[in-house]
C-alpha cells in the first residue's frame, strides 16, 4: 500500500494480504528503527520535555491549587499527543515538516489520535469490566468487603491487553490518514496478538518497569531532601522515552503486518 499526507482507508478493500510479524525479527527493527532515528525523535521531543519539565517542577515544587494542577496535566497530554503523532508520521511517511520547526501545534492528525486513543481507552473499559466482575466471582475474588486482591486479576488485565493491542493499529493510522476503524484495526491484528503482546513484553515493558523504579527511587530522595528537580527532570525525559520506543515498536508493526509504505515506496527505514 502507498501512502500519501491523508491517506483515505476506506477506499481500501475489507480483506487484504496481511504480512505474518516475526518476533525476533521486527524486535531488531525495531531497536534499529529506534536507534537510528534518535536524533530526528530528540528534536521533536526537546521543546515538549522543556515545557513538561517546566510544569512538572511547577506543581512538585509549589502548592498550586487543583486547577493548575488539571492544566499542567492538560498541557502534558496535549504535547504527548503530539510528540507521539510526529513520531509515528516521521517514521510511517518520512521527515516532515515537523522536524523544520518542531513546535507542537494541533492538526487534524493530532486530533485523530487523540479521538482514536480515547476510544480504544472507552471499548477497553467496557470489555475489562464485565471480565473483572467475571474472574473475581470465579476466582473469589469478591468478599464482604468488595473486591479483593489475587491471582484472579490476571484474568482482567489478560483482557484489557487482547483488547488494547487488537485496538491498537488505530493510533499510527489515524496518524497519516482518516477511515480507519476499530473494526479493521480488530481483523488486521488479531492474527498477529501473540506476537504484538511479546513485543510490547520485551521491549516496552522492561523500560517501563525500569522508569517506575528510578521514579520511586526519586520519590524517596524528594522526601528525604525536598529536591524535586532529579524527579521532575529523569521523569518528564523518561515518559518521552517510553512514548518514543512504544510508538516505533507500534508503528513497525503497524507497517510492517498491512505492508505500509512511505511515499516513493519504502518501507519505514533508518533515516
Amino acid at each position: 500500500m502507498s501512502s500519501g499526507n491523508d491517506e483515505d482507508f476506506t477506499s481500501l478493500p475489507e480483506d487484504r494480504p496481511l504480512a505474518p510479524l516475526p518476533l525476533g525479527e521486527t524486535a531488531r527493527e525495531a531497536i534499529a528503527l529506534l536507534l537510528g532515528n534518535a536524533g530526528d525523535i530528540a528534536r521533536l521531543a526537546l521543546v515538549p520535555v522543556l515545557v513538561g519539565f517546566a510544569l512538572s517542577a511547577a506543581v512538585m515544587s509549589l502548592d498550586l491549587g487543583p486547577a493548575v494542577r488539571f492544566f499542567a496535566m492538560g498541557v502534558n497530554l496535549y504535547l504527548l499527543i503530539w510528540f507521539a503523532t510526529a513520531v509515528f508520521r516521521l517514521l510511517l511517511l518520512g521527515p516532515g515538516p515537523e522536524l523544520a520547526r518542531p513546535i507542537p501545534n494541533w492538526r487534524p492528525a493530532e486530533g485523530r489520535v487523540a479521538l482514536r486513543g480515547l476510544g480504544v481507552i472507552g471499548i477497553t473499559m467496557l470489555i475489562t469490566l464485565p471480565a473483572t466482575l467475571f474472574f473475581a466471582t470465579l476466582g473469589g475474588g469478591i468478599g464482604a468487603e468488595g473486591p479483593q486482591p489475587g491471582i484472579w486479576m490476571l484474568g482482567p488485565l489478560l483482557v484489557a491487553g487482547i483488547a488494547t493491542l487488537g485496538l491498537s493499529f488505530t493510533l499510527p493510522a489515524a496518524a497519516v490518514g482518516q477511515g480507519y476503524g476499530f473494526k479493521r484495526a480488530w481483523r488486521e491484528s488479531k492474527g498477529a496478538l501473540a506476537q504484538l503482546f511479546a513485543l510490547f513484553a520485551v521491549l516496552v515493558l522492561p523500560v517501563d518497569l525500569t522508569i517506575a523504579l528510578v521514579d520511586l527511587l526519586l520519590l524517596q530522595l524528594q522526601l528525604a531532601t525536598d529536591l524535586v528537580i532529579p524527579r521532575a527532570a529523569v521523569g518528564t525525559a523518561a515518559n518521552y522515552l517510553s512514548v518514543a520506543l512504544a510508538s516505533t515498536v507500534l508503528g513497525l508493526a503497524f507497517a510492517k503486518r498491512t505492508g505500509w509504505q512511505r511515499p516513493g515506496g519504502s518501507p519505514p527505514a533508518v533515516v
